[in-house]
């Protein structure tokens, strides 16, 4: 698999007011250091552009992985009951679950105590 070359995150979106006293607003995606994407500037590199491009596959991508790791939890429970050695599989499983959907919360901009 290839490293991303592009912008390194935590990336943050900003709403900024077009005009005062005005309800329309424009969105820049930027880093602490400067702007990934912007009304202004467009997007800062091809590789930022792929990465906002696949992002509704990525996330379709994610959610079907949470539904993976439910079903595989689920059979871990079951197999923990019966062999020592699955002892805290379900945990992990649970802190990857936990991290997956946090970032799909983030994605569609929601919070993560709605799911």
């Amino acid at each position: 698999m290839s490293e991303f070359r592009g912008t390194p995150g935590a990336w943050e979106v900003r709403v900024e007011q077009i005009a005062p006293g005005s309800n329309a607003a424009c969105f820049t995606v930027a880093t602490d250091d400067f702007d990934v994407v912007s009304p202004l500037l467009g997007i800062r590199c091809e590789d930022d552009a792929a990465l906002i491009a696949a992002a509704p596959d990525l996330l379709d991508e994610l959610v079907e992985a949470d539904k993976t790791l439910c079903a595989l939890q689920s059979n871990v429970a079951d197999a923990q009951k019966r062999e020592p050695r699955w002892e805290g599989v379900w945990q992990e499983i649970q802190s990857r679950r936990d991290s997956v959907r946090a970032t799909i919360a983030k994605a569609l901009n929601t919070d993560t105590t709605e799911r």
